[in-house]
């Protein structure tokens, strides 16, 4: 027996959660977002402060890096920690609208909206597929036909040349498809040893 009947409902249900006891900042994200927004400010007034002698320092940085405010490295950090509070998987919280309040005082976030599920094609979004393979694997959600077919076939598309790619990766190399793919994800692997 699963804890949901749908999707819809294990994220209404986490939005409620989400409103009835808000999760702040932790201090490892606090670090990072401030950290950051100072860095980039500190960068700024050097480029400011320079830029009639010379502009090296702007090649440091980008108009994406100026922005202050929470990058997907956050947003990532926030789903992690979410997760392990609210007990749900991170594809969750990726699937929902949500506002990031960065009052010194109250850090933490909103649900914006109720969720969507469907984009403005009538398609499935991505995120709420992930977070519905996510709902299925961690037992919080029946396995469903034709979910898939409700993708975007660009998303389709894509899934099907990637695991198609493995599957030749793991042919060639005489591998497992599982083998092939964590070579695959190994290659990212930047966790100190």
């Amino acid at each position: 027996m699963t804890e949901y009947e749908s999707l819809e409902a294990g994220l209404n249900d986490l939005c409620s959660m989400m409103e009835s006891d808000p999760l702040t900042w932790s201090d490892r994200l606090q670090t990072i977002y401030y950290g950051k927004a100072h860095a980039t400010e500190s960068l700024m007034l050097k480029i400011s402060d320079s830029s009639h002698e010379h502009n090296a320092w702007a090649s440091m940085i980008s108009p994406v890096e100026m922005m202050v405010g929470f990058s997907p490295v956050h947003w990532f950090i926030s789903y992690q920690e979410m997760s392990e509070y609210y007990g749900r998987p991170m594809s969750w919280f990726h699937a929902l609208s949500l506002k990031v309040l960065s009052d010194p005082m109250y850090k933490t976030w909103r649900v914006t909206k109720p969720p969507q599920l469907l984009d403005d094609e009538g398609f499935l979004k991505e995120e709420c597929y992930a977070a519905y393979l996510d709902g299925v694997a961690d037992g919080f959600l029946e396995s469903s036909k034709g979910v898939e077919e409700m993708r975007h076939p660009q998303h389709i598309h894509i899934t099907d040349e990637m695991v198609s790619s493995l599957k030749q990766k793991a042919h060639e190399l005489d591998l497992t498809f599982d083998e092939a793919k964590s070579m695959l994800t190994s290659v990212y692997d930047m966790t100190p040893a």
